[in-house]
């Protein structure tokens, strides 16, 4: 059962749940701990991700689209957050304030928009280190897998 404790999961750290690779397991952990929140990139991001791992020959095309069946099935399991002007706003802050790239900065932005409007303590998990890092000098509290 989960507790009432809140993540925010960019998608590098998603994508650990259903791609075995370093990680995996906290993740998967993490998960189960949290009620999970994300930005509306998510899926988008994660298929792009997977369609690189089938390109690279890492997996087969019926994976690829189990994978992307059970991804979709499993996002109802996770809050979205739209990518409506106050994200894209405070997207844009991050990029002029951290080294942070285009869609890392989206995913921090989320974050930090969920946790002032909700007034709630928000968990940042990502397994990218420069994400970490500017999350981080941002403000929020990160956890790296």
């Amino acid at each position: 059962m989960k507790k009432e404790a809140f993540a925010y999961f960019d998608t590098s750290a998603w994508l650990k749940l259903y791609v075995r690779e370093e990680g995996s397991d906290a993740a998967r952990a993490l998960a189960k701990r949290y009620r999970l929140f994300s930005s509306a990139i998510l899926l988008t991001e994660a298929f792009s991700a997977l369609r690189r791992k089938k390109e690279a020959r890492e997996i087969s095309d019926g994976a690829l689209r189990k994978l992307v069946r059970t991804m979709e099935e499993d996002l109802s399991a996770v809050e979205i957050v739209n990518l409506g002007g106050e994200v894209l706003a405070r997207s844009q802050e991050v990029v002029l304030a951290t080294p942070a790239r285009t869609l890392d900065a989206i995913h921090i932005a989320s974050a930090l928009v969920v946790q002032n409007l909700a007034e709630i303590p928000l968990t940042f998990i990502t397994a990218d280190r420069k994400q970490f890092d500017a999350a981080r000098n941002l403000g929020l509290t990160t956890l790296f897998t």
